[in-house]
């Protein structure tokens, strides 16, 4: 029997699909992927539908003569069963679901909006069905729409008939069903002028010390040491791509995210502690020298191991009239180590330059409590549910160029449960940038935007964090990963502060607006907690009301000839048959 990857090779050959593959069960099928999706689109803009061809093999022999798959649209900014919108195919029939949890999903019961079941077959231990759905859909509830970019996976296949949670083999997964152009990770070979360069920064648990959760590696990178002429010529970083091999230890200990600093001097030495005191001290109190005070570069963490700047864009690393601009890179990963494991790590971070100049020139911006200044003022998380704001103000905005941000990340910790980043203008809400409804710590990636963002002077930026703190005591704002946070990391173009958010000075609530200046414009009332009816989930809430669309209409199903698994004919008459399902799909919908 022709393996899927050949099937599924000769239907995007014969038919233009687009076809990506996973891994379900521990070693897949003869160490070849068990789970793949094709897939093909039809119409123009919100009026597309979309055609999927779903193939998952099963490990084990399916109870009762039936399997089952599952296919999920999970929330833009992590993949993961809480949030969302499930499809299980059984038998033939399609079940449309929901889940709030990273538990059992629930029946989605509002009409329309289906996915049409086209064709369905059991063959080999293979449980294939292909589907068809709008790509914008009416019921904003229980439904999500597709989009263009990266869109986030939940992935499962049922060895029983019967649907269940705990019975199943799953991931998540991510797919680019439209490409968004110029944030593709690109081979090395691709990107003209590139210069990769490896950086690995050992790790060993017992002899750090640690007792604490939450564990640092150190470490810096004089750039002047592995770029060319770097004192002639200018570069730009234009991706990360991070290497963890923590994964799968014993222990559970993991490389959990990691952040990337630029400095003017080697962190730690005498010329960086004269620097800190002249500069940065008086931005940011309390620094140790350490490289603490270093403007964040870029960010990588749990679900997004890699960072495309842009491909018109990179983060530009030069000599400049004042001395040299990000020369020394700090790195500083954050080890998770709940068992105080004594382990070794070292994680890989390999940074791509290139000398020929983007056309764009990116920034990280940090938005939010960047400074973790609510913990220094002693602002607590008291027992229960809380929501926190802070806010880039409008007398920090004006001064700016007109902005572009371009990908978002935001930030707390383990009892972080929704985050939202808003744009405001003259007072009003301009729009919701991302909002991340089932946040997750395990899931941080950097959301390419949709549509780039303009940010006008004036306009303010507003970081909101909800937490719910299910202890009997208070919990601190800190670095530990038991403490908590608020924040953004944007990647935006053009004329912008490192920082714009909430911080203090000698006792003062203050603003950081720009890398060397600061305007105060908050007040002590700004700090105290907002109600938690300033973060509500709008997908799967209870008693919603639900505003169903249509389902598309059955497709005409080609009449099929022998259909036993038990010959080689009944085997290759079962797949002509999905081929042909597959190609009446196609010839309706192109």
């Amino acid at each position: 029997m022709l393996r899927l990857l050949a099937v599924a090779a000769s239907l995007a050959a014969a038919s233009g699909l687009a076809c990506s593959n996973f891994t379900l069960a521990p070693s897949g099928v003869s160490g070849q992927p068990d789970y793949n999706v094709c897939w093909s689109i039809a119409g123009v803009g919100d009026a597309r539908e979309i055609t999927l061809h779903v193939e998952a093999h099963s490990p084990a022999a399916c109870t009762q003569g039936h399997c089952w798959v599952g296919f999920g649209l999970s929330e833009t900014a992590g993949a993961q069963m809480a949030g969302s919108d499930i499809i299980v195919v059984n038998d033939g029939k399609v079940q449309d679901l929901y889940a709030v949890s990273n538990g059992e999903p629930q029946v989605d019961g509002c009409e329309g909006d289906d996915w049409t079941v086209a064709a369905f077959e059991e063959d080999g231990g293979w449980t294939r069905a292909v589907l068809r759905r709008a790509w914008v859909v009416k019921d904003k509830v229980y439904d999500r729409d597709f989009h263009d970019g990266r869109m986030q996976l939940v992935l499962a296949l049922g060895t029983s008939e019967e649907f269940g949670y705990h019975a199943s083999y799953r991931r998540a997964a991510a797919i680019d069903f439209v490409p968004r152009p110029g944030f593709q990770l690109q081979a090395t070979e691709d990107i003209e002028g590139a210069v990769v360069v490896p950086v690995a920064i050992p790790f060993d648990a017992a002899a750090a010390g640690a007792t604490g959760t939450t564990e640092y590696v150190h470490g810096y990178l004089d750039v002047a040491t592995v770029l060319p002429d770097f004192s002639t010529t200018t570069y730009d970083l234009v991706q990360l791509t991070l290497k963890d091999d923590t994964i799968g230890h014993p222990s559970g200990a993991r490389l959990h995210h990691a952040v990337l600093k630029s400095c003017k001097a080697p962190p730690g030495t005498p010329e960086a502690l004269k620097i800190m005191e002249t500069e940065l001290r008086p931005r940011h109190e309390g620094a140790d020298g350490d490289g603490a005070d270093c403007p964040i570069f870029s960010a990588v963490g749990p679900g997004n191991p890699n960072m495309v700047v842009g491909h018109d864009m990179g983060m530009r690393v030069k000599e400049t009239t004042a001395g040299w601009q990000m020369r020394y890179l700090w790195f500083e990963y954050h080890m998770d180590n709940p068992r105080n494991a004594a382990f070794t790590s070292t994680p890989m971070l390999n940074l791509t330059f290139t000398s020929k100049l983007r056309a764009r020139e990116g920034k990280m911006v940090v938005l939010g409590d960047a400074a973790i200044m609510m913990g220094r003022l002693g602002q607590v998380i008291t027992p229960g549910e809380h929501t926190f704001q802070v806010d880039c103000r409008k007398e920090c905005t004006k001064d700016w160029a007109e902005a572009t941000l371009y990908q978002v990340l935001l930030h707390m910790h383990q009892s972080g449960t929704h985050a939202r980043l808003v744009q405001k203008r003259n007072g009003e809400v301009v729009r919701t940038i991302v909002d991340r409804q089932f946040y997750n710590f395990d899931t941080q990636p950097m959301v390419v935007l949709n549509e780039p963002v303009t940010v006008l002077p004036g306009d303010e930026l507003s970081v909101l964090c909800k937490y719910h703190n299910q202890g009997q005591g208070d919990l601190e704002f800190g670095d530990a990963s038991s403490d908590e946070m608020c924040m953004a990391f944007v990647l935006a173009s053009d004329a912008v502060s490192d920082v714009c958010g909430g911080t203090a000075f000698v006792g003062q609530h203050m603003t950081i607006c720009a890398s060397d200046k600061f305007l105060s414009v908050q007040t002590a009332q700004d700090w105290n907690q907002l109600t938690s009816g300033e973060l509500v989930r709008t997908f799967g809430a209870p008693g919603a009301a639900c505003s169903a669309g249509t389902p598309l209409p059955p497709l005409p199903v080609p009449t099929s000839g022998p259909n036993t698994t038990d010959s080689s004919a009944g085997r290759a008459a079962s797949r002509g048959l999905h081929l042909a399902l597959m190609a009446a799909v196609l010839v309706h919908t192109m």
